[in-house]
């Protein structure tokens, strides 16, 4: 993509809709871009957040260093209605974005890019799936199953799924800390871990194939 066109391209919000965490350690997850939610490229006031994260952009391969300069000598901000601190997906539109503006080199396998996206969006959460940024750049829904990427034409999203705010913030990456942690030093932990991953498998499956995945969905509540 030029950058001469960077402001007119439009970067979705996603929602996880299966998956959170339990993507972290190999197991399947289901998401899709939020289109209501998302954000582009700007030249505003400078943001000094944004400036660590274009001189961390420096740091890995296949990047414009030109352009990054150009960048920050211009103050281009990210103008983004995406909330943060709520799970959809702000910080893997701007590393969408990122990747599709500065990186040189195209990455044509969905596994390799989810990869560089992760990479990316590291910058902000220490780990990252790459799977906010990836849905983003896409603007499809993705499957990710057996660590094999699939990109879905269209999913029979059910009426009966909404999403509930809850007016609360956190930041993601103390939890994915948690997660990890527990993770290896709790068996119990482990155990529900290890149940909630296999009701992912059923209900994902069960949605693609629009099928009624409510059981499966009120065993994976449960387990939270």
């Amino acid at each position: 993509m030029s950058h001469k066109n960077a402001n007119e391209v439009f970067y979705p919000a996603k929602v996880l809709l299966f998956g959170e965490y339990t993507i972290i350690n190999g197991g399947s997850a289901l998401a899709i871009p939020f289109k209501k939610y998302g954000g582009r490229w700007s030249k505003g006031h400078k943001d000094l957040g944004l400036v660590s994260f274009f001189e961390y952009l420096k740091g890995l391969s296949d990047v414009d260093i030109k352009l990054i300069d150009k960048a920050i000598s211009q103050n281009w901000t990210f103008e983004s209605n995406i909330m943060i601190g709520y799970g959809i997906g702000s910080s893997g539109a701007l590393s969408a974005a990122a990747y599709d503006t500065f990186f040189s080199k195209r990455i044509h396998s969905y596994d390799l890019l989810k990869n560089k996206l992760a990479q990316i969006e590291g910058f902000f959460h220490g780990i990252s799936s790459g799977m906010d940024p990836l849905t983003s750049f896409v603007n499809s829904p993705i499957l990710v199953k057996k660590q094999t990427i699939t990109v879905l034409e269209d999913l029979p999203i059910s009426d009966k799924l909404f999403l509930y705010d809850s007016n609360i913030r956190r930041t993601s990456k103390p939890l994915i800390a948690y997660y990890k942690e527990h993770l290896e030093k709790s068996p119990a932990f482990k155990d529900a871990v290890f149940a909630l991953g296999q009701f992912t498998e059923r209900v994902i499956q069960e949605l693609v194939s629009g099928e009624d995945f409510s059981r499966g969905f009120k065993e994976i509540s449960r387990i939270q």
